[in-house]
């Protein structure tokens, strides 16, 4: 295997280069291809340039984990519509290009759609739906806990000498994007695409970037919130879920 994961590397690289472009191979998803390949064929593929226009996460996450494709990128490091698959099948005929770029167009076209529909639902108007989702059993929901955070909230602002009213709005709608169907989707872009929702909607760019790093960090080792809005929103959240 470590002969063929090299191999693949090497075209994965070699395919990029030809066509000026960079890739940044995710090591995880390069085992998991070299694990379902027998004779590794790598092709390139592209995808109609209208979908560039969604949150470059959304298709970032179609292709490595849904798809396992490699997306490529510019000399600026922008998504690319150009990404390349790894099969086990010869594509004398291209069939295989074609159906793939068919797979992955559908995709994405679902994507938008509920891009579009999700960033012009009002987060304020649906945090009264967060009463839907439980937080924990006998702690009540989402709601409720929401509600906790912003009061937290003000108090945390006072402390650390901030804006009170973006704490409090950052709290107030840090949880909205849960009940979206790109959320739905893809679990693992909440937050990601709750900044993205509130970047549209006009919020401030503290507010949309605390929706986003609240969750920080993930782990021990993991990245940490850089602006202050988004460490008072974070230690808050945090606070209430440990008591």
């Amino acid at each position: 295997m470590i002969k063929e994961e090299k191999y693949i590397k090497k075209k994965l690289i070699s395919l990029s280069n030809k066509k000026n472009l960079q890739i940044n191979i995710n090591e995880k998803l390069l085992n998991e291809v070299t694990d379902i390949v027998e004779k590794p064929k790598v092709i390139s593929c592209t995808f109609d340039k209208k979908y560039l226009n969604i949150p470059k996460e959304i298709l970032i996450t179609s292709m490595q984990q849904h798809q396992k494709y490699f997306p490529l990128f510019n000399q600026e490091d922008n998504l690319t519509n150009v990404f390349i698959i790894v099969t086990n099948l010869e594509d004398k005929k291209g069939l295989v290009k074609i159906g793939n770029e068919r797979v992955i167009s559908a995709r994405l076209s679902d994507a938008k759609f509920f891009w579009e529909k999700n960033k012009a639902q009002s987060l304020v108007k649906q945090v009264g739906n967060l009463r839907s989702i439980n937080f924990f059993s006998k702690l009540g929901t989402l709601f409720h806990k929401v509600q906790r955070i912003k009061k937290l909230g003000a108090m945390i602002a006072d402390q650390l000498n901030l804006n009170k009213e973006k704490v409090e709005i950052s709290a107030s709608i840090c949880k909205a994007d849960l009940l979206s169907d790109l959320v739905g989707e893809y679990p693992e872009l909440q937050g990601i695409l709750g900044s993205h929702f509130a970047s549209a909607q006009g919020f401030d760019d503290d507010i949309s970037m605390a929706i986003m790093e609240h969750y920080l960090p993930l782990g021990l080792d993991g990245k940490i919130p850089k602006k202050p809005i988004s460490v008072a929103v974070s230690i808050i959240d945090k606070i209430d879920t440990l008591v």
